[in-house]
């Protein structure tokens, strides 16, 4: 990820979820239950700088061209579920060291 590193101010936040959910699929509600104060919005701000993506819905049919986003079952508000994408976690664990230069 370009422009993603230890400097940037979205590091931060997206160090303290991975520090918090690890790779798993989270919500914002448990990020609030741990006690986070990281607004929903800035979680769009994330998502919009590749540090996180909405996780998709697998269990029903596709259809072509259309990305449903998996939403937390039960939930009146219809709550998405997030991710770190794959990216954002090896940067994160490379800054954190918790990978070397090497593990690329």
């Amino acid at each position: 990820m370009r422009h993603f590193h230890r400097r940037v101010r979205w590091f931060d936040l997206a160090a303290q979820i991975y520090r918090i959910v690890g790779d798993r699929p989270f919500t914002h509600a448990e990020l609030a239950a741990a006690g986070t104060d990281i607004p929903a919005g800035t979680l769009v701000d994330l998502k919009h700088r590749g540090a996180l993506a909405h996780l998709p819905d697998t269990t029903g049919p596709i259809s072509s061209g259309i990305v449903k986003h998996r939403r937390v079952p039960g939930d009146k508000n219809g709550a998405k579920y997030w991710i770190l994408t794959p990216e954002a976690v090896r940067v994160i664990r490379k800054e954190l060291g918790e990978i070397d230069d090497d593990e690329d």
